[in-house]
């Protein structure tokens, strides 16, 4: 069976405790889409837990977690939010949540990127929240992003990061953004994630007769 939560209207409609109440039973959590700006708080057993790319189905002792092809992952905010969680008690939540290789890379670019798009608007921006969503999923949709799982593959990720800098510096003339030291951080990453990067597809014939959560952004 899947459940499936979303929120029709403009956020803090609530989804974080419905996906928490709905988690308890769930074999498997998923979130479909967005990346680290969206929010939520849950509080379990006294304890206040913030999730932001993560899925909230990691508080389930007994609950796998997927972060799926639609969502755009800022590796850094990945690593800081769950060492978070594991200093809050959830000690195994590294071993029940996994990265679909087919999700995209929010890189700091695109937050430097996003507040640059912001400021060209003038009296008709956005409200964007400047945690560069908006262009990375523009370099998906134009088909020059970063996948997860090409991070874990020597090169890739460098060559296509310094394509995606020279374009938007072509745009941006005042781009003010260190491509060396992203480059340097994602060398190291490529280890880290490793064990977190899956096929989606193979995961999700595993529970294809389980009970399966999807957690809307």
């Amino acid at each position: 069976m899947v459940t499936l939560v979303l929120g029709a209207q403009f956020g803090d409609e609530g989804k974080g405790k419905i996906t928490d109440l709905l988690s308890q039973t769930a074999d498997l959590c998923c979130r479909s889409a967005g990346g680290h700006n969206a929010g939520h708080t849950i509080i379990h057993d006294n304890i206040t837990y913030d999730f932001h790319i993560l899925p909230s189905g990691l508080i389930s002792p007994k609950c796998v977690n997927l972060i799926g092809s639609g969502t755009v992952v800022h590796v850094p905010s990945f690593f800081k939010e769950l060492k978070a969680l594991e200093e809050k008690g959830l000690k195994d939540a590294n071993k029940r949540v996994f990265i679909s290789d087919r999700a995209h890379v929010c890189f700091d670019l695109h937050s430097v990127v996003d507040g640059l798009e912001e400021a060209s608007l003038g009296g008709r921006k956005v409200g964007t929240t400047g945690k560069g969503i908006g262009p990375c999923y523009s370099d998906k949709a134009s088909r020059t992003g970063v996948r997860i799982g090409e991070v874990l593959h020597e090169g890739i990720v460098e060559r296509k990061l310094r394509n995606l800098e020279a374009g938007y510096r072509r745009r941006f003339g005042d781009l003010t953004y260190d491509l060396e030291e992203e480059i340097k951080r994602f060398k190291e990453y490529r280890t880290l994630l490793k064990p977190f990067v899956v096929d989606q597809f193979t995961l999700l014939r595993k529970y294809k007769d389980a009970s399966i959560l999807i957690e809307g952004s």
